[in-house]
């Protein structure tokens, strides 16, 4: 499957998200890659909690592992 690129900044909540979803990847993959709860992720990225830093780090160096992952 073919990988379409498109401009996301991942270090905001709704980056991650629509990165998240380039990858065809679900919150609980990114969840348990990253170590956290599913529904705190949700919640984060919808911007109704905030993320630290280092918790944006972690979320997007998972999601970057899992999509390289996927077929």
């Amino acid at each position: 499957m073919s990988k379409i690129l498109v401009k996301i900044d991942p270090s905001t909540p709704a980056g991650l998200r629509r990165l998240r979803k380039a990858w065809g990847l679900n919150l609980d993959q990114v969840a348990q890659g990253a170590g956290i709860d599913p529904t705190w992720l949700s919640r984060a990225e919808r911007g109704l909690i905030p993320m630290s830093a280092e918790q944006i780090v972690r979320i997007r160096q998972a999601i970057e592992k899992l999509g390289e992952m996927a077929p």
